[in-house]
C-alpha cells in the first residue's frame, strides 16, 4: 500500500510492492530484488516494437527500435531496483493502446490505455503530467468523433483516468508539504531537465549537448507545425495523428514542468527524474520524420534527419559493463570493500567503524546485512570526518584527514577509495552500564542516560550489546543515540535501525554487538541518552544489555 512507505519519493509503489513479494518467496539477494524490473523489460521490448508498426519508412522504424532498446541508461533500469524501468515499460504500453485507439477510431482501446498509464502512474508519480494529457486527448477523440457504442467504456475510461489523477495528485501534494519532492531543482529547465538528460543518457555537456538540443527542437517544431496544418488543410484530424500525439506527449509534459514550477514551485526533473522525457523524444523524432516522408520518394534526404538518433546504441556499445551500473556508479561499493575490512573483526568485540558519504548508506549497509549483520552500518552523519577505523570515500573529499589513511583498494568505475586509518583510534572506557532482563512491548525503552558536559569537542564510540529476542520476524526497531543541551534540544542524533542488520532475533548470546560514533561534541552538550524504539510496538525480551561510553584519543 502507499502508505505503507511513507511518503518518501523513493518509494515508487508498485516497485516496492513486487520487490517486496519477490523478497518473501526468493530472499534479500541481488537478483531477487532485481528480478520484478527485470522482468518488465519484455514488456517494453514487445509495446515498443508494437510502437514501429505505426512507423511506415523502413529505416527510421529501424532507428526508432534501435535508438529505444539501446539506450544504455534506459535500459540499464530494467536491472535495478527502482520503478523508472517498469513505468517507462507500462508508459509505452499505455501509448500503444492509444495510438491503436485513434487509428481504428475505437474507443474500447482506452480502458487498457488507462490501464497502463495508471499502472505506470503507480510505479513513477512522475507521469502524473502524461496521465492528464492521456485524459486531455480520450475527452477530445471521445467529443470529436462521438459513437454512442462505446461511449460507455470510453465514460468508464476516463473517469477511471480522471481517478487516479486525483489521487496521485493528493499524494504529491502531501509528500510536497512534508519536504519529499526534493530532486531536481527550480533553476530552469534546460539547466536541470535537458542538460542533466544529455550528460546521462549520451554524456554530452557544453556547446555540442546545446547544438544537439537546439537542432533536434527546431526541426519537432517544424515538422509539428506543419503537419497540423496539413491536417487541417486535408481534415485528417489535427491532433490524432502519430507524431502529432507523440510530439503532444513531449511538449506538452515540458509545458507542464514550466506551469509547475511557476505556480507551485516544483523542481524540475534532473536525470533519471526525467527519463521518461526519452523515449517520447525518439518517438517524436521519428514519428514525425516518418509522417513528413509519406507520399515522397523512398531515397529522399528527410529520411537521414533520424540519423542522429543512432548516438544511442552507439553509446551503449561504449558504455555496456558487466561490473557496476553506470547511473549509480560514485555509489557503487565492490564487495570486495566489505570482504577487506570485515577481515579486520575480532571475536567478541565491535567491528570497526567505516565512514562514509550518505548517498552511499544503503550500498554499504545491504552488503552488511547480506553477511549477517555483523559489521557496523556507514558513519555517515559528520561526512568526511577523520576519526573512522576505515573510510570508503573518493579520497580527495578527506582534505586535510587523508594523511591519517593509508589506500586498501581503488575501484576505477565508481572512483572510490577503501582507506584504513594508520593508527586505529584509541579508545578509552570512560563509564559501563549494566541492566537486567525485561520483556516489553512498549515503543521506548531506555537503556542510559547521563552528563557529557565535560566532554564537548570530544570525540565518543558508544558500544551497545546485549541479547534480544522476538518471535515475530522484521522486528522494526532502532537503536537510538542522542546528545541534547539543558532544554532537550537534540544537538547530534544517531540510529542503528535493527532490520538493517537483520530480520531474526533469536536471543543469542550478545545477538546485537554494535555501535555509533558521535565526532566533535557541540558546545551546550549535556546529555547522552540511550534507547530503545520499538516503532511497531512488538513483544520481545532483552537481556544483560550492556552499555559502554568510550573516548576516542590518538
Amino acid at each position: 500500500m502507499p502508505e505503507a512507505g511513507g511518503f518518501d519519493a523513493n518509494h515508487h509503489f508498485l516497485n516496492s510492492a513486487l520487490t517486496s513479494f519477490s523478497y518473501y518467496l526468493f530472499g534479500s539477494g541481488e537478483f531477487a530484488l532485481r528480478l520484478p524490473n527485470l522482468l518488465f523489460f519484455p514488456v517494453y521490448l514487445f509495446f515498443w516494437f508494437k510502437l514501429s508498426g505505426f512507423i511506415s519508412n523502413r529505416l527510421i522504424r529501424w532507428i526508432f527500435l534501435l535508438a529505444g532498446l539501446f539506450a544504455h541508461n534506459l535500459i540499464e533500469f530494467f536491472a535495478l531496483s527502482r520503478g523508472y524501468g517498469m513505468s517507462i515499460a507500462l508508459l509505452t504500453a499505455g501509448l500503444y493502446y492509444l495510438l491503436k485507439a485513434f487509428q481504428e477510431n475505437r474507443k474500447g482501446y482506452f480502458l487498457p490505455a488507462v490501464l497502463f498509464i495508471l499502472l505506470a502512474l503507480s510505479a513513477n508519480l512522475s507521469l502524473l503530467n502524461s496521465a492528464i494529457l492521456i485524459t486531455l486527448l480520450m475527452i477530445l477523440h471521445f467529443f470529436s468523433k462521438l459513437q454512442y457504442k462505446s461511449a460507455a467504456l470510453a465514460v468508464l475510461a476516463i473517469i477511471l483516468c480522471s481517478g487516479g489523477i486525483i489521487l496521485s495528485a493528493l499524494r504529491l501534494f502531501k509528500m510536497r508539504a512534508k519536504g519529499s519532492l526534493y530532486y531536481g531543482s527550480g533553476e530552469g529547465f534546460w539547466r536541470v531537465t535537458i542538460r542533466s538528460l544529455l550528460k546521462a543518457l549520451l554524456g554530452l555537456n557544453g556547446g555540442f549537448a546545446e547544438l544537439f538540443f537546439d537542432v533536434s527542437l527546431l526541426f519537432l517544431i517544424c515538422g509539428s507545425v506543419y503537419l497540423a496544418y496539413k491536417g487541417y488543410l486535408t481534415y485528417k484530424g489535427l491532433i490524432f495523428n502519430p507524431g502529432l500525439v507523440i510530439t503532444f506527449f513531449l511538449f506538452g509534459n515540458a509545458a507542464a514542468c514550466l506551469l509547475l514550477n511557476k505556480f507551485f514551485q516544483v523542481n524540475f526533473p534532473e536525470d533519471r527524474v526525467g527519463l521518461y522525457f526519452l523515449p517520447l523524444f525518439i518517438g517524436s523524432f521519428c514519428f514525425i520524420s516518418d509522417e513528413l516522408l509519406k507520399g515522397k520518394e523512398t531515397g529522399t534526404y528527410l529520411q537521414l534527419s533520424a540519423l542522429p538518433l543512432l548516438a544511442f546504441p552507439v553509446h551503449f556499445l561504449c558504455s555496456a559493463n558487466l561490473s557496476h551500473a553506470s547511473f549509480y556508479s560514485t555509489e557503487n561499493i565492490p564487495h570486495r570493500f566489505y570482504k577487506q575490512v570485515s577481515a579486520f573483526a575480532q571475536q567478541g568485540k565491535c567491528p570497526a567503524t567505516v565512514g562514509g558519504y550518505r548517498m552511499r548508506e544503503l550500498a554499504w549497509d545491504y552488503q552488511n546485512f547480506r553477511h549477517g549483520g555483523i559489521g557496523s552500518l556507514l558513519d555517515c552523519n559528520s561526512y568526511p570526518q577523520a576519526e573512522s577505523d576505515f573510510q570508503v570515500v573518493v579520497a580527495g573529499d578527506l582534505g586535510e584527514g587523508l594523511r591519517y589513511y593509508e589506500k586498501l583498494d581503488y575501484d576505477v568505475s565508481s572512483g572510490l577509495s577503501l582507506m584504513k586509518r594508520k593508527p586505529f583510534l584509541k579508545k578509552q572506557l570512560l563509564l559501563e552500564k549494566q541492566a537486567g532482563s525485561s520483556s516489553t512491548a512498549g515503543e521506548y525503552f531506555d537503556l542510559f542516560k547521563g552528563r557529557v558536559d565535560s566532554l564537548v569537542t570530544a570525540s565518543l564510540y558508544v558500544e551497545a550489546g546485549f541479547s534480544l529476542r522476538c518471535t515475530q520476524k522484521h522486528f522494526r526497531t532502532w537503536l537510538v543515540m542522542s546528545v541534547k543541551d539543558l532544554k532537550g534540544k537534540s544537538l547530534l542524533y544517531e540510529r542503528l535501525p535493527l532490520d538493517w542488520l537483520k530480520t531474526s532475533w533469536k536471543g543469542d548470546p550478545n545477538n546485537l554487538l554494535n555501535g555509533l560514533t558521535f565526532h566533535n561534541l557541540p558546545a551546550g552538550s549535556e546529555y547522552l541518552v540511550c534507547y530503545l524504539w520499538n516503532q511497531d510496538r512488538t513483544p520481545y525480551d532483552i537481556s544483560t544489555s550492556n552499555i559502554r561510553i568510550y573516548q576516542l584519543k590518538p
